[in-house]
């Protein structure tokens, strides 16, 4: 495989699993040196084009407020997209309570 191959390759599946992190804090008290709640992942298949998976806040949190939560793809989330050829690919969920 020539250097450009590699490079162009390299580009395509960086752009394939970098796309898509989303952060939304719900109350001001949110403090993102705490350790979150619930950490899970989330399934996507065919390079993120199919899934539409859910996380209940209510369910999470319980009786306690949610403060924030986030979805993003860390690098053992891309790691298992490339293995997979974006066949999957998973993404990270958190999620932060209040008292």
């Amino acid at each position: 495989m020539t250097k450009i191959n590699l490079f162009i390759l390299t580009l395509l599946l960086t752009v394939l699993c970098a796309c898509g992190s989303t952060k939304v804090i719900l109350d001001d008290r949110f403090n993102p040196n705490l350790k979150p709640a619930y950490v899970d992942f989330v399934d996507y298949y065919w390079w993120g084009l199919k899934g539409r998976p859910s996380v209940s806040l209510q369910t999470v949190c319980m009786d306690q407020k949610p403060y924030a939560f986030q979805r993003v793809r860390t690098g053992e989330d891309i790691t298992i997209g490339v293995f997979t050829l974006g066949i999957y690919l998973p993404a990270t969920v958190r999620v932060w309570c209040g008292d």
